[in-house]
């Protein structure tokens, strides 16, 4: 299966793009200059019409210079408090999310764009106001009034009285388990979708692909990395178009979210002569690290997340274990979808169909790995996570339809009954979960008795 450089792997820009939409500064700092450039507009066209012709309009503000300034400076005072109050809030719901999802869902909060465009109207709606109150000039019944920034800012007080609305419903409604579940994992389907996006249509799902071991022996080289940090995205593209350069096949030896340490390998060249420094230096820009994992390519960051989440509820200072299933069902949701998806071929080609690059993906066996292993470890004890693991599972397999995913995902089906004889004490919970273990899992041999089973 050969694929070609734009339809594998898009590359984004540099990360500089994760931090900026991470960031509670951009979103305010674009609304904080729209607000600039409508100020400076009214007060002009407050200018560019006399005072006569504005009241003939019936809506705007009538009054004179000194109602002018209260007005605005009633207004610009209310919105800075009403600013700090919406930061106090915003911190507070940074670290209670932190204490009961765990750090790295903070990152989830910060992109949170109702967060940040509150923040930015009333900080513009301030700005706007200081701006015009600056232009009205003498007493009343003389000099300049900027009745139609006036009335703007007005309407704008209004909206932000709106906008406050909606920032404590959206705030007491984001800090809730099923929300912030139920957002990590549609930005998972995304991913899915994104990475995976060849169905099986009957065929194998994980063919072996043919990675050219031929290609690196003695005259191979291999490219060290010279940085550290997560690896946020490979640009697979950018690779293919350096080893074409150099009539070289580029093997890469990591993939998006590993760790890379200076000196790691990052990937070997099939030949060592076409290898120089320019060559190195280019194909380390070729990967992306940061200080964090991005899900922008790795699929394994959104499975991992929703894992923290069930592992920390599980915790004996959390003793949550609905929200451990909760999230457990949505991992098993992102499992359905992908017993269906076709791994993509590592392979990467030129225009001419010559292979350039060989990019490793997780397989299927390490995804389902990482959704279930670490959740069955520590739900072993509790028999509603391990009745939620079943449930799970007996909704995978019925999507499941190719011998080799099936029998992964059946091999943890057998774990977890050994399992249950184990780590489940009372005998009436371990008898009532093999019960409904065999009714569920229909595909494994449940017909043993767990106890024999596990003194063997």
């Amino acid at each position: 299966m050969t694929c070609t450089i734009a339809s594998v792997m898009k590359i984004p820009l540099p990360s500089l793009i994760e931090r900026v939409r991470g960031s509670l500064w951009f979103v305010p700092a674009i609304m904080t200059l729209a607000s600039i450039s409508l100020a400076f507009l009214l007060i002009w066209a407050d200018h560019k019409f006399s005072a006569e012709v504005i009241r003939t309009l019936g809506w705007t503000y009538s009054g004179g210079p000194e109602g002018a300034r209260e007005v605005l400076a009633t207004i610009a005072a209310s919105m800075i408090t009403v600013a700090g109050v919406v930061f106090s809030v915003t911190v507070v719901a940074l670290s209670l999310a932190s204490q009961q999802f765990g750090p790295r869902m903070l990152r989830n909060f910060m992109q949170d764009r109702g967060n940040q465009i509150v923040l930015g109207t009333f900080i513009a709606t301030f700005i706007f106001c200081l701006l015009v109150l600056r232009t009205v000039r003498g007493t009343d019944g003389s000099s300049f009034v900027p009745h139609i920034a006036v009335t703007t800012g007005v309407l704008l007080a209004m909206a932000s009285l709106g906008v406050l609305i909606f920032f404590i419903h959206h705030v007491s409604l984001s800090i809730q388990a099923e929300q912030v579940i139920g957002e990590i994992a549609a930005e998972l389907d995304r991913i899915i979708e994104n990475i995976y996006p060849q169905d099986l249509d009957g065929g194998e799902a994980d063919s072996v692909f043919d990675h050219h071991p031929e290609l690196f022996g003695e005259g191979s080289a291999v490219v060290r990395s010279e940085g550290s940090g997560f690896i946020q995205a490979i640009n697979a593209g950018r690779l293919t178009r350096l080893a074409r350069e150099h009539g070289v096949v580029v093997r890469l030896k990591v993939r998006p979210g590993q760790f890379l340490f200076p000196g790691s390998e990052l990937a070997e060249v099939s030949d060592g002569a076409g290898v120089d420094a320019s060559f190195e230096r280019k194909a380390r820009e070729s990967v992306v690290l940061g200080r964090s994992r991005t899900p922008t390519q790795d699929i394994l960051f959104p499975i991992d997340q929703l894992v923290e989440i069930a592992v920390r509820s599980l915790s004996p200072s959390v003793n949550d274990p609905f929200t451990a299933v909760s999230a457990l069902y949505r991992l098993g949701s992102a499992l359905s979808r992908l017993t269906t998806k076709r791994t993509p071929s590592p392979m990467h080609f030129d225009e001419e169909d010559q292979l350039c690059v060989i990019a490793p993906h997780p397989s299927f066996e390490e995804l389902v790995n990482a959704a279930l292993e670490q959740i069955r470890l520590e739900g072993r004890s509790k028999p509603f996570v391990m009745k939620g693991l079943i449930t799970t599972l007996h909704a995978v397999l019925n999507r499941a339809s190719e011998p080799s995913r099936r029998a992964i995902l059946l091999a943890h089906a057998e774990r977890i009954r050994l399992m249950l004889a184990v780590s489940i004490e009372e005998r009436a919970d371990r008898d009532e979960l093999m019960s409904y273990f065999r009714e569920r899992i229909g595909g494994a041999d449940a017909t043993a008795d767990p106890l024999q089973v596990a003194a063997h």
